[in-house]
């Protein structure tokens, strides 16, 4: 277990660079001394990134929060990325850089050796926002199984914009992905799904799927907040086709009236966006 007690505890940030989470953080004092906390681990999948992690990497050990597990799977980067790394070693729990399948197999890794109460992927580009522990465990409710939150989606220009996290399904319809990056799960639940990795874009959302069908698991806990900053851009993005396929394949798994009525769906989406 792993955690800075203070910014002073961590290496100085590059020459220029303010703000959070380089000259900010949460205020270690919100965190209650006498209190036990669950222990979160934190699984960072990592791949010649170099310019990122160490943004992601500050904003995850600055939240000063008093029981965290942080584990960086990287593979096999071949930049700056494993001084920075090293840079940071005293306050990561686990790492390790060798080949990988991919980042949902690098998760799986994460998860496979994680030992916390909840679990959370976090991947390089994207990052905590300041409090974000606070907001999220400070009512913590150990009935609930997943915990999620809102987010910021960040452009190529650095722009904001406000994502409102809903359950990825409603009613009778699978509405989206959910973003990994805000969302906690109990861990025991985590390892009972690791992510499939024939799915290359959508296998959070398979995971939730089978949450939902199989455990009957809600989607507890709700922080109606933004705790996580998305850079958008990513491979998911760059690869709508796959996307949309891989998405299709997942409907077409769901139990009935579920399967049907969302293949109609997903086909009445395609035509309005064909004759648009």
């Amino acid at each position: 277990m792993h955690f800075a007690q203070s910014i002073s505890h961590l290496p100085k940030p590059p020459f220029g660079k303010t703000g959070w989470p380089w000259t900010e953080e949460t205020d270690p004092s919100v965190f209650d001394n006498n209190k036990v906390y669950p222990k979160i681990s934190i699984v960072t999948p990592s791949y010649n990134q170099g310019h990122f992690i160490e943004k992601t990497i500050r904003s995850i050990l600055l939240q000063n929060y008093p029981n965290l597990e942080f584990i960086i799977i990287d593979g096999g980067s071949t930049d700056n990325t494993i001084e920075i790394i090293k840079k940071y070693e005293p306050w990561i729990s686990y790492w390790v850089s060798e080949k990988d399948k991919g980042i949902y197999d690098a998760m799986n890794k994460g998860l496979s050796v994680s030992t916390g109460d909840w679990i959370n992927f976090m991947n390089i580009q994207d990052y905590f926002l300041r409090n974000a522990f606070t907001y999220l465990f400070a009512k913590f409710i150990s009935s609930k199984k997943v915990i999620y939150s809102d987010a910021y989606l960040k452009d190529d220009y650095g722009n904001l914009s406000y994502y409102k996290h809903h359950k990825p399904i409603k009613n009778l319809f699978i509405l989206s992905n959910m973003l990994h990056q805000a969302l906690f799960f109990n861990n025991l639940v985590a390892k009972k799904y690791p992510y499939n990795l024939d799915f290359k874009i959508m296998a959070d959302l398979n995971v939730c799927v089978k949450l939902y069908f199989l455990d009957r698991l809600a989607f507890g806990l709700h922080v109606n907040k933004p705790t996580v900053v998305y850079k958008l851009g990513g491979f998911s993005h760059q690869n709508s086709e796959l996307m949309q396929a891989e998405r299709y394949k997942i409907i077409k798994m769901l139990p009935f009236p579920y399967n049907i009525i969302n293949i109609l769906n997903h086909y009445r989406i395609f035509l309005i966006k064909y004759f648009k």
